[in-house]
């Protein structure tokens, strides 16, 4: 019992020095990058009703279908708006809730080898702290998870690790236990721990479809710890239990495939070889970052001029083959390492990019749950390390806890200057040109998507001038990009530029004719000129490409106010309304109905416009 409580206060410990870490992002605003599809300008979330849940539950937003991402965000905007410190503190609790779970999972999955192995005379009760302090505090404070963390739209990732930490330690519970008992058949649903692992499952497909690896890591633990697939009979037992986690997540799989259907590279751009050739670099490239977080940028972009025969492939494929025919080997004695190298493989293959979805070759969001795997082999080693030093001189044994003290203290800085890099919108992507202009084999796409959201973040800082600069540059990189033209446009209405606002949306409206936003900006500019019927026809066009959007309404109600057709004005203000009761909204249908002699439903309006 003792040893327990001694558990639980480490893991605390862990969790603590990791929410103090990250702390300093409780300063950070939001980020030029998804923060206005998931938050600032999502309409959505602001209501905590029926038609939210029904958006929430039953259509794909942002290429994806994580309802309970969706309903974090809307409850973290009915307690804290707009301001983004709330949304931030959530994330941060969670992750320091994430490392007690991780710390405590890593401690109670070495108790169970404890009693497997043939051989686990290393692992003391303190030794097993040790372990699972290690790697729960690594976990903590590493900086390659401060995009999860720092990056109010990776909510989903703390989200689905929370749940799938919870269903794996509920699995584990459930396991030990199995046995001892041995279920088999209806038998296994009396155990309430293997509801709770189904539930968290549930909660975790919810919140990101990364936690389908679940069922898979539940068959590893199976293997090693629990060797429950030693005789025919329990295999089929365990493979009886697995069938609604599986069924589960090839349903979580299909619903993806569709959400992500519009976001998934086709193969004409991304050839399959290149694809698996960046999955084998990726392997290694995580650990390496994991090593050396130098560099950790927000968009990693493919290599321009992929090789097979380059030496990163070379050395990532001998890494890869290397390490594991050496835990193959090992596995003869002991197989506890290939359990935790198989952990890492297995979860973090759903974001190797054999199915491209996005641009980019790698992320840093991704390691957030296969990244344990790495940590847990850190814990043994640092078992392994004080065995070792325990019987060293006086001298050694100093210099060891110096290294013990100076990894650590270095992660941590290093995390706090990534988290300042997260900081807002301008140091972010200004972080990511810096690195990407030090590359000889420059992306030029990336160059111009990082500086048309570095253009974005200053136009959110009333910065046109350095916007307009920033699209420019956009521009040159990458002369196609219909919203780098757009959002110049943008800038230069702002500046009073009409005619070079209406010059670039007439060029991002040919580059992309589907840009409903295109349409609607360039319609606001018709109606600055006048040109009325050509402000209609925009408008009518972009509520054909996205008719749910009330923007779109409301100015052309004001439009349609301009030309004296107030009925038809407020028709639309009221469209407007039913979306979003925005206070501009009833104020202009206000004024219309005030016009048209209807005063006490005008008197109604501009009360609730505040007016």
């Amino acid at each position: 019992m003792r040893h327990k409580v001694k558990i639980y206060i480490v893991s605390f410990s862990a969790a603590f020095a990791s929410f103090l870490i990250y702390l300093p992002a409780l300063n950070n605003n939001f980020v030029t990058w998804d923060d206005n599809e998931y938050v600032y300008e999502n309409q959505n979330i602001t209501s905590l009703n029926a038609d939210f849940f029904k958006w929430a539950f039953l259509k794909f937003n942002s290429s994806n279908w994580h309802p309970l991402t969706w309903v974090s965000h809307a409850v973290d905007y009915s307690i804290w708006g707009l301001n983004p410190f709330g949304h931030h503190l959530t994330s941060v609790v969670l992750h320091g809730i994430n490392v007690f779970l991780v710390t405590l999972l890593i401690a109670r999955l070495l108790e169970v080898f404890r009693k497997s192995a043939v051989s686990a005379d290393r692992l003391s009760d303190g030794n097993i702290m040790i372990a699972g302090a290690v790697a729960g505090l690594m976990f903590g404070i590493h900086p390659i998870h401060v995009e999860s963390v720092a990056w109010i739209s990776e909510r989903k990732d703390v989200l689905c690790a929370f749940f799938f930490l919870l269903s794996l330690l509920s699995y584990v519970y459930y396991a030990d236990d199995a046995v001892e008992r041995k279920p088999s058949g209806l038998g296994l649903i009396h155990s309430k721990y293997y509801l709770f692992a189904l539930v968290f499952f549930i909660l975790a497909l919810l919140s990101k479809p990364m936690a389908v690896t679940l069922p898979v890591v539940l068959l590893i633990i199976d293997w090693y710890p629990f060797r429950r697939l030693a005789a025919v009979r329990d295999i089929k037992t365990v493979l009886f239990e697995k069938i609604p986690f599986f069924s589960l997540s090839a349903s979580s799989a299909l619903i993806t495939i569709f959400a992500q259907k519009s976001a998934v590279i086709k193969v004409a751009t991304l050839p399959v070889s290149v694809r698996t050739g960046n999955g084998i670099n990726s392997i290694w490239s995580y650990i390496q970052n994991m090593l050396l977080p130098g560099d950790l940028i927000p968009f990693y972009p493919h290599s321009v001029n992929f090789n097979f025969f380059s030496y990163k492939f070379i050395f990532s494929l001998i890494f890869f083959s290397g390490v594991t025919l050496i835990f193959l080997f090992l596995a003869r004695k002991q197989k506890i390492w290939l359990s935790i190298w198989g952990y890492y493989l297995i979860t973090l293959f759903p974001v190797l990019g054999i199915i491209q979805v996005g641009s980019q070759a790698m992320a840093d969001r991704y390691m957030y749950l296969p990244s344990i795997g790495p940590f847990f082999l850190v814990g043994l080693g640092a078992v392994l390390a004080v065995e070792y030093f325990k019987r060293q001189k006086d001298m050694l044994r100093l210099f060891s806890l110096f290294t013990a003290l100076i990894i650590p203290a270095s992660l941590m800085y290093a995390t706090l200057g990534q988290i300042d890099k997260w900081k807002d919108g301008v140091s972010l992507w200004g972080y990511e040109i810096g690195v990407l202009l030090k590359k000889s084999d420059r992306n030029y796409k990336t160059l111009a998507m990082a500086y048309l959201n570095r253009g974005q973040a200053y136009f959110m800082q009333k910065s046109y001038e350095k916007a307009i600069q920033d699209f420019t540059k956009a521009v040159e990189f990458n002369p196609k990009c219909a919203d780098c033209y757009n959002n110049r446009g943008v800038a230069y209405l702002k500046t009073g530029g009409l005619e070079r606002a209406l010059r670039d949306y007439d060029y991002g409206i040919f580059l992309e004719p589907g840009s409903y936003a295109a349409y609607v900006n360039r319609g606001i500019i018709y109606s600055r000129l006048e040109r009325y019927a050509d402000a209609l026809t925009d408008y009518n066009k972009s509520i054909e490409l996205k008719p749910d959007n009330p923007e779109i309404f409301y100015n052309r109600g004001l439009t349609y106010a301009r030309l004296g057709r107030l009925q038809e004005a407020v028709g639309d203000y009221t469209t407007a309304i039913n979306m979003s009761p925005h206070p501009d909204y009833y104020y202009s249908r206000g004024t219309a109905l005030k016009k048209l002699g209807y005063e006490k439903e005008a008197l109604a309006d501009l009360m609730l416009a505040g007016k």
